[in-house]
């Protein structure tokens, strides 16, 4: 069986190929690039990949008015090992980053996308959930090799600017070391994550050097805690079930598939009687987002940069939201 699932990514840009290009022409103006990243949203959970229920105008705007690429593949359907995939354009077994493997090489991110650019004559930033940590070869045999939860894990200095943080990271902006800043205004982290972003493209556009930013969100990841500023949003809503809804929805898969996490666990999740809440709260964490990005791209049209601003936005994997009785992480559903 193949494992293609529909695709989330708007514009999904080989970076090694747009270093080689701008190089070749050194005579025109570099683009900025900013790329957007969400944490487990599923392929279908925007408007502009034919969802009516769920209110997503910002990045819908993106895919409307961009290009969107609706079939993809996750090769690994785990934050950090997608991730790690994501910044180095490696599958899992050539950056050996993962939960039960080890952390990225620093020879490997040497290789990353943030870091070419920057050696191309970028100004870098990074804003949200990194999602793995960076360590020499003497450092990973140490122990404790995929150990993310620590500053010292990051490679922070080898960004100009820095909002991010290790680990899972928290809904609650003011527990995240580098975002306290924006606490006081966007408690919930989505929106801080749209300030932040703001920040930095003010600090950087219109310069002699083009700039590179990657927004990592953490949401809509569990554990689900949206922003209560628009609980009203689905307030009482109702949503259409997938074909594939429920347990019934797996009753074709063999047994081995049924006996992790993902179905007697996560899958308890989005039952029938609980499944409108449970999506609602998802989809609300997704609105945020959504907000945040309308700010980006509010800050992009103001400094005048929008005719020379590249935007991906993406997803690290997909979230089964009961597909086939499964909750959780995947890449086919």
């Amino acid at each position: 069986m193949k494992n293609y699932s529909k695709g989330l990514a708007l514009i999904l840009l080989m970076f090694l190929g747009v270093v080689s290009q701008m190089n070749a022409q050194k005579k025109s103006k570099k683009p900025n690039i900013i790329f957007l990243l969400t944490d487990d949203q599923r392929y279908d959970a925007l408007g502009c990949m034919g969802n009516d229920e769920i209110k997503t105008p910002n990045i819908d705007k993106l895919g409307n008015e961009g290009v969107i690429f609706k079939n993809f593949y996750t090769t690994t359907s785990i934050c950090m090992a997608s991730r790690a995939q994501i910044m180095t354009g490696m599958y899992e077994y050539k950056t050996g980053c993962n939960f039960s493997h080890g952390p990225l090489l620093q020879e490997k991110f040497d290789k990353s996308y943030p870091v070419l650019l920057q050696k191309a004559g970028y100004k870098t930033g990074f804003t949200g959930k990194f999602g793995y940590a960076v360590r020499t070869e003497a450092e990973s045999k140490k122990g404790g090799a995929s150990n993310y939860h620590s500053n010292e894990a990051l490679p922070i200095d080898q960004f100009d600017w820095w909002k991010g943080w290790p680990g899972q990271g928290y809904y609650q902006t003011f527990k995240n070391e580098y975002m306290v800043e924006y606490a006081k205004e966007f408690p919930h982290v989505s929106k801080a994550l749209g300030a932040s972003s703001r920040d930095f493209i003010r600090e950087y556009a219109n310069k002699k050097d083009p700039f590179c930013l990657s927004v990592s969100f953490k949401a809509p990841h569990s554990p689900v805690s949206p922003d209560p500023v628009y609980d009203d949003v689905y307030a009482g809503a109702k949503f259409t079930r997938h074909p594939n809804h429920g347990q019934q929805g797996g009753a074709h898969l063999p047994q081995q598939t049924k006996l992790g996490r993902q179905y007697l666990n996560l899958g308890k999740r989005w039952v029938d009687e609980e499944y409108d809440k449970a999506l609602a709260k998802y989809y609300q964490l997704i609105y945020a987002v959504d907000v945040a990005v309308g700010m980006i791209l509010e800050e992009v049209e103001k400094q005048g940069i929008a005719d020379n601003t590249i935007i991906i936005f993406t997803t690290d994997n997909g979230y089964s939201t009961g597909a086939h009785g499964f909750g959780g992480e995947s890449n086919a559903l």
